[in-house]
């Protein structure tokens, strides 16, 4: 049997309960695919519109991670073609209270590209579907 990669959204914030995080499964097979599947997504809508599919996707409002995606309307932009890409829009145009820290953890199955700030944690990984 195959088994799937699944794109993790690990979301940290005071306001998620017990816990302080929300956890849930997005399309994709890496963190890249699932900005290029909401970049595709959200080009066409207003900006309110793009902030509600963001939050039906994350399941829940997630601060500031909508504003990349307007940017991206509001200038143009291309989907990103490369993680090195991608992290440059995100420094550019995500709209954070803080700085943006980028680290890859090297676990023992794959990388996890974890993206965070201040206000906004933002962690996605990559696992091998059916492990979590």
């Amino acid at each position: 049997m195959k088994q799937l990669e699944t794109v993790w959204l690990v979301y940290r914030s005071h306001y998620e309960g017990g816990l302080s995080k929300r956890s849930v499964r997005l399309p994709g097979s890496s963190v890249l695919d699932w900005f290029r599947h909401a970049w595709r997504e959200t080009l066409s809508l207003e900006e309110d519109a793009i902030e509600k599919w963001v939050e039906s996707e994350c399941a829940g409002y997630i601060y500031g991670l909508s504003s990349i995606f307007t940017a991206a309307k509001e200038n143009g932009l291309p989907p990103p073609n490369s993680w090195s890409e991608l992290i440059a829009y995100l420094n550019e145009y995500l709209y954070v209270e803080g700085e943006i820290v980028l680290a890859v953890k090297k676990p023992v199955m794959k990388h996890k590209p974890h993206i965070s700030s201040s206000k906004l944690q933002f962690r996605a990984a990559r696992f091998i579907g059916g492990l979590l």
